[in-house]
C-alpha cells in the first residue's frame, strides 16, 4: 500500500545519482591504476601522464622510501642510470629502462595489491557467456576485501564470517584471496576447502584450477597436482601448498589436516546427521588452524533459515567478524526506469525503509519486478536477496513480524541501566514484601533482573505496571522463565507501551511465584498474570497444573491483584473465577496479533535485546499456528508473556489513572553501581 508522504523530489534524484555513482563506478575504479580502490592507498606518479595508487601498506619496502623522494617514478630511474654512469642516457635508452623499472614495480606490487593481482593474473569464467574474463572486484567483493586485508593487517589469525546474496561472487572472491596468499605470498600454505557435499568443493577446486591453468608465464607458473595419490587433494607444486577437499557428508578426510587456510562454503546446508554434527566439524578445523599471520578461517553461505549452526554462530559467536552484504550494495541488482517520480509516489513503508537504509531507486524498482517472481512471498525472496541479517535467515515458515520493522525497533534496544533483584525481609509469606528493596549488581547474568526504569517511590499513578510470568524449569537446559514488567503510563498522554524490566533463569516454580510477587509489589502493586495451561484437573495430570494451583494458593493470601480469567464451570453452567492466563492456540493467536499490531503502530516499545531476537524467531505455520522456529537453544519466553501483557492491557484493565502518592517503601541501594 503506498503511503502518503512528503519528500524533496529533486534532493532524492541528487542523492540517487551519488549512490548509483557509488554502486555502479566502472568509471571512477579501475584495478590497474588503482583507483577508486576501498583499500587506504597512496599516489605515485609514474611520470607526468600516468599516475597509480598503491597500498599503504607497500611503503614498507625500502625501495618505496627511495622512491617517494622524486617527482615521479621516472625521476627515480633517470637518477639511477646516472649514479652508474655505464651508458649514455638517450631518450630511447631511458625509455627502456623506465619500461623495465615499470615492470618490476608492478611485479612487486602484486605482493602487496590484490586487486591488481587479480585482475592482472587471474582468470574466471563469467557466469552469463561462461567466456574467460580477468578478474574484476564487483563494489560488493571490494567491501568484504577490505574487511579481510583489515583483518590480516592485525598480524593474527583472520576469522570472518559472511552472510550473502545470491550470485555476486563471494566464494569465489574468498577463494582467489587464498589462492593469492599460496601463490604469491607463502610456500607450504595448506589449505582447505569443505562444503556441504565434495562435488560442491570440487567445484570450487575447478575455479582455482582454471586461475592455474591461464597464469600469465610472466608471472610465474601455478602447477596442481595429485596430492600423494589423492584423485582429490591437490598440491601447488612449485610452491608446496597442499589444497584438501571435504565436506559435512565425509568429515573424517579431514581429521588430520594442518591448514593455514580454511574456506567452509554454503554452511547454511550443513545438518547435523548421526554421528556428524556442524559444531564438531568446524570445532575440528579450528583446531587444525596455525595461528600465525595470513592464517585465515571463513564461514561463508547463503543463510538457510533460523536456529541452524550458522545462524547460531553469525548470532553467537564472537571469535568471528561478521561481513553481511545487503542486495543493494550489488550493482546487478538495479532496473532502470523512466518515471521515477511516478514510482516514488507507489512507495509503500518497506520500500521507503530501503530507500532509507541507501538503496537506490532503481534498486527498488529491480526489487518490486523480482519479489513478483516470487509470487509476492517477501520472506522467500528475503532469504535469497536479503536487506538485512534479519531477512536473510528467513525461516521455513512466514515470518511473524517483518524484518524491516524488527530492524526499525532495535533503534530502541539498549543495555540495562540496572541489574540485580528485588529482596524483602523474606523470600516468602507477609514478611517478602516488607522492606522492599533493589540491590544492583552489574556481574549479573541469569536469575536476576535487568531494568531500565525502576518504580518511584511517590508515584502516584495506579494500574501503572503489569507484571507477565512465563513458568520454565529449574534445570539449565529446561526453558527459560521470566517476568516482564511493563510500563503503561505512556497511555494517560494517549501514547503506548513500554518495557520497563524483565527477570529470566532457572528456578524451581514456587520461588518463581514469590519472586513475581514481590516485583509486582515493588512494581505499584502491579497486576501479576501467571501464565497456566490445562488447568481442569482432568486435563493436567502429570502437567504443571496441579503444582500451579498450590503456587497460587500459597502467594494468593498474600498478594491478591492476582489475574483471573472467566470460564463456564461445565458443571454448573455458571461463570467462575480462575487464576491465571490460559494459553492455548486461539488465545496465543490473540495475544499474538495484538503484539503484532502494536509493534506495526510503534505502540509498544521494546529495550530488551532478547526480546527483540526472539520476536525475529516467530512465524506462522500451517494451520495458522503462531510458534518459535524450532531449533536449538531458540526461546519465546520473553516474547509470548510480554504479548499477554499487552493483550491483558488492552481488554482487561483501566487506564492508568492519578492517585493520591503511593509510599511504597523502595530502595535502590546498589542501582546506581548497577548502572556504572
Amino acid at each position: 500500500m503506498a503511503t502518503n508522504r512528503t519528500y524533496n523530489f529533486k534532493a532524492m534524484l541528487a542523492e540517487n545519482r551519488k549512490r548509483m555513482a557509488w554502486l555502479i563506478d566502472e568509471d571512477t575504479y579501475d584495478p590497474v591504476t588503482g583507483k577508486g580502490s576501498e583499500i587506504p592507498r597512496f599516489e605515485l606518479k609514474l611520470d607526468h601522464e600516468h599516475t597509480i595508487w598503491l597500498p599503504e601498506k607497500m611503503k614498507q619496502e625500502p625501495i618505496l622510501e627511495e622512491i617517494l623522494k622524486f617527482r615521479t617514478f621516472r625521476e627515480y630511474v633517470i637518477e639511477q642510470e646516472k649514479q652508474k654512469g655505464d651508458h649514455e642516457l638517450t631518450f630511447e635508452y631511458c625509455n627502456k629502462k623506465f619500461r623495465y623499472a615499470v615492470y618490476a614495480l608492478q611485479k612487486l606490487r602484486g605482493k602487496y595489491d590484490f586487486e591488481y593481482w587479480g585482475y592482472t593474473c587471474v582468470k574466471i569464467e563469467d557466469k552469463q557467456s561462461s567466456v574467460l574474463v580477468p578478474f574484476r572486484l564487483r563494489k560488493a567483493q571490494r567491501i568484504i576485501l577490505k574487511v579481510l586485508e583489515e583483518e590480516r593487517a592485525k598480524g593474527t589469525p583472520i576469522y570472518v564470517i559472511l552472510v550473502k546474496a545470491r550470485q555476486f561472487g563471494g566464494s569465489t572472491l574468498i577463494q582467489i584471496w587464498m589462492m593469492w596468499i599460496q601463490s604469491v605470498l607463502h610456500e607450504n600454505w595448506h589449505s582447505s576447502i569443505v562444503t556441504e557435499v565434495e562435488t560442491q568443493a570440487l567445484r570450487v577446486l575447478r575455479m582455482y584450477r582454471i586461475a592455474a591453468e591461464n597464469y600469465p608465464l610472466a608471472m610465474g607458473t601455478i602447477t596442481l597436482g595429485s596430492f600423494e595419490g589423492s584423485n582429490k587433494n591437490r598440491i601447488v607444486k612449485e610452491r608446496g601448498s597442499v589444497i584438501s577437499i571435504g565436506s559435512m557428508a565425509k568429515p573424517n578426510s579431514l581429521r588430520s589436516a594442518n591448514n593455514y587456510l580454511v574456506h567452509c562454503s554454503e554452511v547454511g546446508l550443513w545438518v547435523k546427521t548421526e554421528g556428524k554434527s556442524p559444531e564438531d566439524l568446524v570445532q575440528t578445523l579450528l583446531g587444525s588452524l596455525s595461528k600465525t599471520k595470513d592464517a585465515a578461517f571463513i564461514l561463508e553461505s547463503t543463510a538457510k533459515g533460523v536456529g541452524n549452526f550458522f545462524h547460531k554462530t553469525w548470532t553467537e559467536n564472537t571469535l568471528f567478524r561478521k561481513v553481511f552484504i545487503p542486495w543493494f550494495q550489488i550493482d546487478m541488482y538495479v532496473l532502470n526506469l523512466d518515471n521515477k517520480k511516478e514510482f516514488i509516489d507507489t512507495w509503500d513503508d518497506e520500500e521507503w525503509a530501503l530507500w532509507e537504509k541507501g538503496a537506490t531507486i532503481q534498486g527498488i524498482n529491480w526489487r518490486r519486478k523480482e519479489l513478483a517472481a516470487f509470487g509476492g512471498d517477501k520472506w522467500r525472496f528475503g532469504s535469497e536477496y536479503p536487506a538485512t541479517p534479519e531477512e536473510a535467515f528467513s525461516a521455513t515458515g512466514d515470518k511473524f513480524y517483518s524484518p524491516l520493522l524488527l530492524e526499525e525497533h532495535k533503534k530502541f534496544a539498549c543495555a540495562p541501566l540496572y541489574k540485580g533483584n528485588v529482596y524483602g525481609r523474606a523470600t516468602e509469606k507477609k514478611e517478602a514484601f516488607m522492606d522492599l528493596r533493589f540491590e544492583g549488581n552489574p556481574l549479573a547474568q541469569d536469575n536476576c533482573l535487568y531494568a531500565w526504569s525502576l518504580p518511584e517511590a511517590d508515584d502516584k499513578i495506579a494500574d501503572r505496571y503489569i507484571v507477565t510470568v512465563d513458568i520454565g524449569g529449574e534445570g539449565e537446559r529446561a526453558d527459560y522463565s521470566t517476568i516482564n514488567v511493563i510500563d503503561r503510563i505512556g497511555l494517560l498522554e494517549g501514547g503506548g507501551l513500554e518495557r520497563a524490566a524483565t527477570w529470566r533463569g532457572h528456578i524451581d516454580q514456587t520461588s518463581l511465584a514469590w519472586k513475581a510477587a514481590q516485583i509486582a509489589e515493588f512494581y505499584g502493586r502491579a497486576l501479576l498474570v501467571i501464565e497456566c495451561n490445562s488447568l481442569d484437573k482432568e486435563e493436567n495430570e502429570g502437567t504443571e497444573g496441579p503444582h500451579f494451583l498450590t503456587v497460587i494458593d500459597a502467594i494468593s493470601p498474600y498478594y491478591d491483584n492476582i489475574y483471573k480469567r472467566r470460564r463456564s464451570e461445565r458443571s454448573k453452567n455458571q461463570r467462575t473465577n480462575l487464576y491465571g492466563f490460559h494459553m492455548n492456540k486461539q488465545t496465543k493467536q490473540a495475544v499474538m496479533d495484538i503484539k503484532k499490531r502494536y509493534m506495526e503502530n510503534f505502540m509498544y516499545i521494546e529495550y530488551d535485546e532478547r526480546a527483540l531476537h526472539e520476536a525475529a524467531l516467530m512465524e506462522r505455520r500451517e494451520g495458522g499456528v503462531i510458534a518459535n522456529v524450532v531449533g536449538k537453544g531458540n526461546h519465546d519466553d520473553i516474547e509470548v508473556p510480554t504479548a499477554t501483557a499487552i493483550y491483558v492491557s488492552e481488554n482487561h484493565m483501566e487506564l492508568p489513572r492519578k492517585l493520591m502518592p503511593y509510599h511504597a517503601p523502595v530502595n535502590t541501594r546498589g542501582a546506581l553501581m548497577a548502572s556504572i
